[in-house]
């Protein structure tokens, strides 16, 4: 009986010791999740790996262009958007667009029905029946996506140049790296735009892409690679 019981006490034992080491092991597995997370280079790959599962989702329904890398937004005010154009006739807040500058191809996605809603072209804002116009001076704000210092402020003087109706803000750091320059145009003068879009051979857009932060200023341009 004595032996019955001090056998008893050790499996006991192991499982309680076998228990803290699991529980230590989970815990500090999640805590060098979460430092890495906290890393720039841990939330860019968080990104990454979102943007993939995204694609591969959609890759069920529709054949996407696999020779660029698209940008991506998540519709935060459908509302508006649906005023804008009727290609987010069918969106929902949370909704995802994803562009493909090169393609000239936009897709309305919505992530949680697993469903295309929309495919249409990327235009710009002459093709557009709407006219916008701006009498004073177009600010613009210039942020580096790339790793080359310097490189804001070499684009900023770039577009100071074109035009003296732009008011050109500080350059600053965009919040992520992008592989190819993005224009977002916040209702800025159609011909002062173009001007912007000929000089950097890209066309604009209506919406930030997903993790930048919004801009105040009429044009937004984000420097890529």
């Amino acid at each position: 009986m004595r032996r019955m019981g001090k056998l008893i006490l050790i499996i006991v034992t192991i499982v309680i010791v076998a228990t803290l080491i699991y529980f230590g092991w989970s815990w500090w597995n999640l805590k060098k999740q979460v430092d890495t997370l906290l890393r720039p280079e841990g939330i860019e790959e968080l990104q990454k790996k979102q943007t993939e599962e995204l694609l591969e989702k959609m890759n069920k329904h529709i054949v996407l262009p696999d020779d660029e890398e698209p940008i991506i937004a998540t519709v935060t005010d459908a509302e508006a958007l649906k005023k804008e154009s009727d290609f987010y006739a069918l969106a929902k807040n949370d909704d995802v667009v994803v562009i493909y500058i090169r393609a000239k191809k936009a897709f309305l996605f919505d992530p949680f029905a697993n469903r295309v809603l929309n495919v249409g072209p990327v235009i710009t804002d002459e093709n557009t029946e709407e006219t916008q116009v701006d009498e004073d001076a177009v600010s613009v704000e210039v942020r580096n996506g790339t790793e080359l210092d310097g490189r804001g402020e070499e684009v900023a003087q770039q577009i100071s140049n074109l035009d003296g109706n732009f008011e050109v803000l500080p350059a600053t750091n965009a919040d992520k790296k992008y592989t190819e320059t993005v224009i977002v145009n916040n209702g800025a003068n159609p011909e002062l735009l173009a001007k912007i879009e000929t000089e950097l051979g890209t066309i604009a857009l209506t919406i930030v892409p997903e993790g930048e932060r919004s801009s105040s200023a009429k044009i937004l341009v984000l420097i890529g690679e």
